[in-house]
């Protein structure tokens, strides 16, 4: 099992927690904010995921913010678009070698920080306000970086148009856009 304690008390009076030990998964599920945050790591194994709501991860840079597991999942693809936020507080809050799933209902904000992940999956939106995502592949590291308002941009270009965009990302082989657009005669 998973044991929760505090470390203080967070803004808007929520208690600040430290997951320890256990095997067992974090999913925050119902409205609110809850913030992540102290000097100490989680170390639970288990996933970490955004169902509904905002986590913001603001724990000392370094301290695996979301446990020594290597999945973490923002949305749900369940309500409507954004309404599972993971936001950081702080540089390097997921550990280097997770993969990060941003579904059709999560957003991951970067808030103009750094963090370095293993890989990126889904049809979220990822916001970096000129902070920095690298994803790490096998033979090289890619560097992302900007507003993180341009892949949205072009999403919603191409769906007044009645197409779609896929994205698929496979570690160590990279990331394939697909655009399909009607076809119209002339």
């Amino acid at each position: 099992s998973i044991a929760v304690s505090t470390e203080g008390t967070g803004y808007i009076g929520a208690p600040l927690v430290r997951i320890s030990g256990g095997t067992g998964s974090f999913n925050k599920t119902d409205l609110g904010v809850l913030e992540l945050a102290g000097t100490t790591g989680n170390t639970f194994t288990g996933g970490f995921q955004v169902s509904d709501g905002t986590v913001l991860l603001n724990k000392t840079a370094g301290s695996d913010t979301t446990g020594g597991g290597t999945a973490v999942t923002v949305g749900d693809n369940v309500n409507a678009a954004g309404t599972a936020l993971l936001k950081l507080g702080q540089n390097s809050q997921i550990k280097d070698t997770a993969t990060v799933t941003v579904n059709s209902d999560g957003r991951f904000d970067l808030n103009g920080l750094t963090e370095t992940i293993g890989a990126i999956a889904g049809t979220g939106n990822i916001e970096t306000r000129a902070g920095t995502l690298t994803v790490r592949g096998t033979a090289s590291t890619s560097p992302f970086s900007g507003t993180g308002l341009g892949l949205a941009m072009v999403r919603s270009i191409i769906t007044q148009m009645g197409g779609n965009i896929d994205c698929v990302s496979v570690p160590g082989q990279g990331t394939t856009f697909t655009i399909s657009l009607p076809c119209t005669q002339a």
